[in-house]
């Protein structure tokens, strides 16, 4: 089942497409940032040192499933708009070809 609507993009990216670059750093920032609050922020707040280990190791449990939802939504975006491109080259009139005027071409 496909996580977002005909055409839409995730919110905040914009008219920016996912490409492998996009999606991997997209995925290091999230990553990096779920780093900085269990090794950074959470040993300031909490001085228990039993109940940080615990804290610590629930929230890689819920790291890792984190990071695969955010993978499965950023690869279900961009074979959307990938289906969507290829809809429109199938419906296209032979001889008439869609370009893409927002897209460079590097």
């Amino acid at each position: 089942m496909d996580p977002f609507p005909s055409g839409s993009r995730l919110s905040g990216l914009g008219k920016q497409y996912l490409t492998p670059f996009r999606i991997a750093l997209l995925y290091a920032a999230f990553g990096l940032g779920l780093v900085v609050l269990s090794e950074v922020v959470f040993p300031r707040l909490i001085a228990d040192a039993g109940l940080l280990w615990a804290i610590q190791a629930s929230e890689g449990a819920v790291e890792v499933l984190a990071s695969a939802a955010l993978i499965y939504a950023l690869v279900a975006s961009a074979q959307n708009e990938l289906r969507l491109k290829e809809r429109a080259m199938d419906e296209a009139p032979v001889g008439i070809s869609i370009a893409d005027a927002t897209r460079s071409s590097t």
